[in-house]
């Protein structure tokens, strides 16, 4: 489905997204890994996100100023995957095209093992760093237990982060691409492509 929300607004907010994957497989730590080798979004009050893959691409295809992240969220049941970008009204369609290429150009393989790694590596310190507080320990307990009936110790989330392969990644690419999307625009739409025209 497509929602736009025509408006005033100078900046254009929009997210296209896709079904991922259920919490607590090896099909949701690949999505995981693809969303921080695109570019997670800055982890430090702030910081930019400019050396990620996503804001490298939109970079060459517009001189107005953005912001691109890709996000992916995971639940018992089933997951949501996708890429959400803040643009001047003018620049939205370059933007948001620029994006979404750089995700096929993942699907197509076009990554390196070095980025996959540094993904990884991105990946592995979010989490520890999510559970190094005892609130935070027992948050992703709660979590985990909620969601998949089950607790896996932080040891045990690291080797499934670590056992996502290079092609796991381009797998996960490749469902983002061929799935069945859905966008939500909001702003002077005026620039901004429809989904079908992705």
């Amino acid at each position: 489905g497509e929602i736009r929300e025509q408006n005033g607004d100078n900046l254009v907010h929009a997210a296209i997204v896709a079904e991922s994957a259920a919490i607590g497989n090896a099909e949701a730590n690949a999505f995981s890994v693809l969303q921080h080798l695109l570019g997670a979004g800055p982890h430090i009050k702030r910081g930019n996100n400019t050396t990620s893959l996503l804001s490298q691409s939109v970079a060459k295809g517009s001189h107005q100023p953005f912001d691109v992240s890709a996000f992916n969220a995971s639940y018992s049941d089933s997951g949501l995957f996708g890429i959400y970008t803040i643009s001047q009204a003018a620049a939205a369609g370059e933007v948001i095209n620029a994006a979404y290429n750089q995700v096929k150009a993942v699907a197509q393989g076009n990554l390196s093992s070095a980025d996959v790694q540094a993904a990884k590596n991105k990946l592995k310190a979010g989490y520890l760093m999510s559970v190094e507080t005892s609130e935070g320990f027992l948050s992703e307990i709660g979590s985990q237990a909620l969601a998949a009936g089950s607790y896996m110790p932080p040891s045990t989330v690291l080797q499934q982060i670590d056992s996502v392969a290079d092609a796991d990644v381009v797998k996960a690419a490749k469902k983002f691409v061929s799935g069945k999307k859905s966008m939500a625009a909001s702003g002077n739409l005026g620039h901004t492509p429809f989904l079908d025209e992705l």
